[in-house]
C-alpha cells in the first residue's frame, strides 16, 4: 500500500461508533462468512459480524478500502445498500 495518498482517511461508523484512521493504517479489509474483518497495522483487527450482510455489501466494502488510493473513504456498516462512499481528496 505504498501508493496510498499521503492524507487520505478512511471512516468505519456504525451507528453511533466511529472508527478515523489514516488509510495506511489500514492493511486490508477481507469479507467473512458472517461480516467483514478489518486488519490495521501493528496486529489490530477490527471485525464486524452480521449475519445477515449481503455478500455484495462485504465485497464492495473490501474491493472499495483495499483499492482508491487518491480518495477518502467512508465505510457505512447500517447501510448495506450503500455501504462505501468514495470522496476525492482535495490537495
Amino acid at each position: 500500500m505504498d501508493d496510498l495518498t499521503k492524507g487520505t482517511m478512511i471512516t468505519i461508523k456504525k451507528r453511533d461508533t466511529i472508527f478515523k484512521l489514516k488509510r495506511s493504517s489500514v492493511v486490508t479489509a477481507d469479507p467473512t462468512y458472517d461480516g467483514i474483518m478489518f486488519q490495521m497495522q501493528d496486529g489490530l483487527l477490527l471485525q464486524y459480524t452480521d449475519q445477515f450482510m449481503t455478500s455484495e455489501a462485504k465485497q464492495l466494502i473490501s474491493n472499495s478500502v483495499n483499492s482508491f488510493p487518491n480518495a477518502n473513504l467512508m465505510v457505512d456498516l447500517d447501510n448495506y445498500k450503500r455501504p462505501v462512499v468514495a470522496t476525492p481528496i482535495t490537495e
